[in-house]
């Protein structure tokens, strides 16, 4: 998760969405944003014990195993957990247009929307560049407080 998707997500649930994160690969992930997007008090949890919350809490074996192991080639094994998602965002441009056919197609069980080439994402992306430029000129750049 970079931090323009946590602004984006944020936005969202601001705007009365809600939204659940997973990803495929956890490595690109950076954690301080994906705790921050599950709604962890990560500070109140640090004081207690001294150790940040893991980012990627789920107790469902389904939902571990598509993070683990990313989508299976066998789109209906996960048929029931479809009744609990309205669709799905997604950024990387490599499987856009795969999973905008699938979806046209009929094999795809939840509707895809992508982000990539929405005028949401291009104002946020504008919105929030816009803003770390304010910050850095007002703090002059100093790294504590950036």
């Amino acid at each position: 998760m970079t931090i323009k998707a946590a602004f984006f997500i944020e936005t969202l649930t601001v705007l009365g969405a809600k939204v659940r994160w997973c990803v495929s690969n956890v490595l690109s992930a950076q954690d301080q944003f994906a705790t921050a997007n599950a709604g962890v008090k990560a500070e109140e949890i640090y004081a207690e014990t001294g150790q940040l919350p893991d980012p990627f809490p789920t107790d469902h074996a389904q939902l571990q195993n598509i993070i683990r192991n990313g989508l299976m080639t066998n789109l209906t094994s996960y048929r029931n957990m479809t009744q609990g998602l309205v669709g799905v965002c997604l950024g990387p441009t490599n499987w856009v247009e795969k999973l905008l056919q699938m979806q046209a197609n009929g094999p795809l069980l939840f509707p895809v929307v992508n982000i990539n080439n929405s005028l949401t994402n291009g104002r946020l992306a504008y919105l929030f560049d816009k803003l770390c430029l304010v910050w850095k000129l007002s703090f002059n750049g100093n790294e504590e407080f950036a």
